[in-house]
């Protein structure tokens, strides 16, 4: 049958075991033993169909929808916006609390007992401790992923294979794949958004690449035993047979930039982010062909201003990740081998391998792909001096590595 269809379909389950941390307060153990211990429910979805003859190819749609992911997105421990003494104290939440602030003590002896002892702590719903208490056990986030799948594959006559695949894909998501923690700082890519605005954390996936294509090459050398040059055995073949020459280039779209203010947030529920001002637009550059010499990448103008976060209780109408995209990244590895037969079952492998083989170097983060945050360029809105926001921050894709190896195959 020259076309053959595919229907997948893999559902998961897998349960997450309770951690209860002790400690000397009995209501902290209380607090995590409230907080739901859920199975993790995934399930994937993929229709391929194949066309056999002529030129053998495929295409796929692959999707995938998970739930009760380890997440940071319902601390217990965070103020209510809408609560009347919270509206009422906006502007003193952060002042240390004393007994003429008008917010009764939590408990005789409260004030001299933390080291936290703000009005804004006192209207906390357990003002004796002073962080967030995001759950380590939390499991409420949620994942989606749509992608088509195509690949053609080719085998020639004289040693030659060719594979081309593309992917078109989109991930949506609440809660990071990354390891979650207590992640309130400006730069987190979690547990920066208040439970009380949980829309504004289902955004793309902070690595995110929209499209990839990859074309990979196999070429045997013509050269040797049995081949249209030097067609000769023994210690010519030795020398000049079994060399094979394998290219491969990657392209892909840029991931997702994230913005913080690390200046003069005030929101006392969250980490501020500042929204993109409509009609202005963010790049003063194209990320393609970005100049650091030129000047930034990114419009500061086009975002809110990190003044507008002294206001306290507002943390900005951005969202945890952005739609606005990095640098595309592209890639060319190739391999030189020789396979050098010793006797009829033993075989020596040569191999030297270039990755980065042109030395090309893109404004993506220190890894050799670009993925887990674009950390290429400066995105604090509070614009420090050390740090200018939009500015290239230094980081860039990794240089050429050459790797040279042999082994004997038996």
């Amino acid at each position: 049958d020259p076309v053959a269809v595919q229907f997948q379909l893999w559902i998961i389950f897998k349960t997450v075991d309770l951690e209860v941390h002790f400690h000397p307060a009995q209501q902290f153990v209380e607090i995590l033993k409230r907080q739901p211990v859920l199975p993790d429910h995934r399930l994937k979805f993929a229709i391929s169909c194949e066309v056999r003859r002529l030129c053998p190819a495929g295409a796929a749609y692959v999707g995938a929808h998970s739930t009760h992911l380890p997440s940071a997105l319902q601390p217990l421990n965070v103020l209510n916006p809408n609560n009347p003494a919270v509206i009422a104290n906006g502007a003193n939440l952060q002042n240390t609390w004393d007994p003429s602030s008008g917010v009764p003590e939590p408990y005789p002896g409260w004030a001299s007992s933390v080291s936290c002892a703000s009005v804004g702590q006192a209207l906390l719903p357990y003002p004796q401790y002073c962080s967030s208490l995001a759950g380590l056990n939390e499991n409420v986030g949620n994942s989606i992923y749509h992608s088509f799948q195509g690949r053609v594959e080719r085998r020639l006559d004289h040693g030659i294979y060719m594979l081309l695949s593309y992917t078109n894909s989109k991930t949506i998501e609440d809660a990071s794949s990354n390891t979650q923690t207590q992640a309130v700082t400006w730069n987190g890519q979690n547990g920066v958004i208040s439970p009380y605005q949980r829309y504004r954390a289902r955004t793309l996936a902070s690595d995110d690449v929209p499209q990839v294509v990859s074309a990979t090459f196999v070429y045997d050398l013509p050269f040797g035993h049995t081949k249209r040059f030097l067609n000769k055995s023994g210690a010519v073949d030795k020398v000049v047979g079994g060399w094979q020459f394998s290219p491969i280039f990657r392209y892909s779209r840029g991931i997702p930039f994230f913005f913080r203010d690390n200046g003069v947030c005030k929101s006392y529920v969250g980490g501020c982010i500042p929204g993109v001002i409509p009609g202005v637009n963010p790049f003063l550059q194209n990320p393609n062909n970005f100049d650091p010499f030129k000047g930034p990448l990114l419009n500061i103008n086009a975002f809110e201003p990190y003044s507008s976060f002294d206001k306290p209780g507002y943390s900005g109408y951005g969202r945890r990740i952005s739609n606005l995209r990095g640098p595309n990244f592209k890639d060319l590895d190739f391999s030189l081998t020789k396979n050098t037969k010793i006797t009829e079952r033993v075989n020596f492998k040569l191999s030297a391998n270039f990755f980065n083989a042109l030395n090309a170097h893109y404004f993506v983060n220190d890894e050799s792909q670009n993925f887990g945050g674009d950390t290429a360029f400066n995105t604090d809105i509070s614009n420090p001096s050390d740090a200018p926001f939009g500015t290239w921050n230094g980081a860039v894709s990794q240089p050429r590595t050459i790797q040279v190896a042999g082994r004997i195959e038996f």
